[in-house]
């Protein structure tokens, strides 16, 4: 089952994350929220720049260790079932999130047929638009070719 690691939130000056272990589901209550998903690959990762680079701009961090090449991100697939229209997903960067090219292109339309919006802190492109979706897939591609050379 997915455990959902706490996180200090300064910025709304309480714990924003909920621990969960053996089953329930994650309950985020605020409407239009900004959710910041964190993914490491091992416990030992540093997770400072991640954190630095989402807690002020996100009312809730999730924190998931997952290798980039696992097949499932128990609380990803959570968090994106819980989020809404109108919703914001935020990462720090590309890679924290998908594992190839085609996996960010799908998630990206999915997101934008829910009416979800999709943030990603390094990368400042607006996935709506011609241009920012291509420059959304060619770092996505870039992302996956550094993955395919490790």
């Amino acid at each position: 089952m997915p455990e959902i690691r706490q996180i200090p939130h300064h910025r709304k000056g309480r714990l924003c994350c909920l621990r969960q272990r053996g089953g329930g589901d994650v309950k985020i209550l605020k409407e239009n929220k900004k959710i910041g998903y964190i993914r490491v690959s091992t416990r030992d990762q540093n997770l400072s720049r991640q954190i630095d680079g989402l807690n002020d701009i996100c009312d809730t961090l999730l924190v998931e260790q997952a290798s980039a090449v696992a097949k499932s991100c128990p609380v990803y697939d959570q968090l994106i079932e819980t989020l809404q229209e109108n919703d914001t997903l935020v990462v720090w960067d590309l890679d924290r999130a998908f594992r190839s090219t085609i996996d960010a292109v799908r998630e990206a339309e999915r997101l934008r047929n829910r009416g979800i919006h999709f943030q990603i802190v390094s990368l400042d492109v607006d996935t709506t638009t011609a241009d920012g979706l291509l420059m959304y897939t060619v770092v996505a591609a870039i992302g996956q070719h550094e993955r395919m050379r490790i």
